[in-house]
């Protein structure tokens, strides 16, 4: 299984990505806006990319089923180049605004 989270506690594998979106789907006063990852911090460049389009690849497929889903949150301070030009719609850049944090 591909794992396009670095962080075990909050784990998701891609292919498990769908039974979750039918469990989210079915509950009442939740709506799916779409999907969010961030790759490994560690992880080569190459390695980033690839996380980013898979999760892109999954993301205009649930994007083709559920008329709610608009957001690929992908890339960080790191890695946000990258991320926008594999469609990220929003990335989070707090460590550029505010500095590292301590």
């Amino acid at each position: 299984a591909n794992s396009v989270f670095w962080n075990p506690a909050k784990l998701v594998f891609i292919d498990e990505v769908d039974k979750f979106v039918v469990e989210i789907n079915n509950m009442e006063n939740l709506t799916l806006r779409g999907l969010m990852a961030i790759p490994n911090p560690l992880a080569s460049k190459e390695n980033q990319i690839k996380s980013f389009k898979l999760l892109k690849r999954k993301f205009d497929e649930l994007q083709k089923n559920y008329k709610t889903v608009d957001t690929l949150s992908m890339g960080m301070s790191a890695d946000y180049e990258p991320a926008i030009a594999h469609g990220s719609t929003m990335v989070r850049i707090g460590t550029n605004i505010f500095g590292k944090r301590t």
